[in-house]
């Protein structure tokens, strides 16, 4: 299996995109501190990671591995008060 990512200029664009979901998380430690948080935080950052390694990957195959993974991280955050 090959790991290669590809940084090109709509890769970076996207990655700014990325990070800038990462103040609304920021964000919802402290109103959700109440509730199980850690666990709706890390869920949350595993569909980003999924997400931007679909953005960055290089072959087809990663791709869909990847996709794979965004679609388990969605199943937990749909299902997480449920």
């Amino acid at each position: 299996m090959n790991f290669a990512f590809l940084l090109d200029q709509l890769s970076l664009v996207m990655l700014l995109v990325a990070l800038a979901s990462d103040f609304p998380s920021i964000y919802s430690v402290g109103y959700m501190a109440d509730d199980d948080a850690l666990s709706l935080l890390s869920y949350l950052n595993l569909f980003m990671f999924f997400m931007l390694g679909c953005w960055f990957g290089e072959q087809l195959s990663s791709y869909v591995r990847r996709m794979e993974g965004v679609g388990l991280a969605s199943y937990l955050l749909i299902g997480f008060y449920f």
